[in-house]
């Protein structure tokens, strides 16, 4: 003879079933499905707290933006221009809510910005040829920037460059188009290599 359970109410949909074991739970199949499946988000939720649940989904969330990028930022534009209010709306609600998050953010990319520019700042006193150079042009653009009529070769009117040939002086410059400016840098590179 088969034992017989008493009967329970089953934890899904909350029905009297008579069990066919002493752990049975669900009446079904498909309440069984729907119970683990909530009990397993519930679990995940209370991982996902923890400091190890926190760096693993970092890792998993990581690999996914980078195996899939281009479909997530088609989305994310697609959305945007859709909504583009919406989103307004959002960050302003964000700012005003947290202040003191925006505040600390700007902070440390400011430090960071600070350090990124000092370690440049010394790449550059270290070349004292470089920086003769930047100096000139920036000297060049400020008093002769109304001379930059037409090119040199071409006598094109658009897309105009200062060349500055050797030695290098505020009024010893050329005035030319972008394409002739690149072929007469290439020339120097060419006379550089077979020198």
């Amino acid at each position: 003879m088969r034992y017989k359970y008493k009967t329970k109410i089953c934890e899904e949909c909350q029905e009297e079933f008579e069990p066919t074991g002493a752990k049975q739970k669900c009446c079904s199949d498909k309440c069984k499905q729907i119970h683990e499946t909530e009990y397993n988000r519930k679990y995940a939720k209370k991982y996902r707290a923890t400091e190890n649940g926190k760096n693993k989904t970092r890792e998993i969330s990581k690999k996914y933006y980078l195996n899939n990028k281009e479909e997530i930022l088609k989305k994310q534009k697609e959305s945007y221009n859709q909504d583009k209010k919406k989103f307004t709306q959002k960050r302003k609600e964000y700012r005003d809510n947290n202040q003191e998050k925006v505040k600390n953010s700007k902070r440390i990319s400011y430090q960071k910005n600070i350090l990124k520019n000092n370690e440049k700042g010394k790449i550059y006193n270290q070349q004292p040829e470089r920086k003769k150079k930047n100096s000139i042009r920036g000297l060049t653009r400020h008093y002769h920037n109304k001379e930059k009529n037409k090119c040199d070769l071409c006598d094109e009117t658009e897309n105009l460059e200062f060349h500055h040939p050797e030695p290098y002086n505020v009024n010893n410059f050329k005035i030319l188009c972008k394409k002739h400016h690149i072929e007469e840098h290439n020339k120097l590179k060419m006379e550089d290599i077979f020198n």
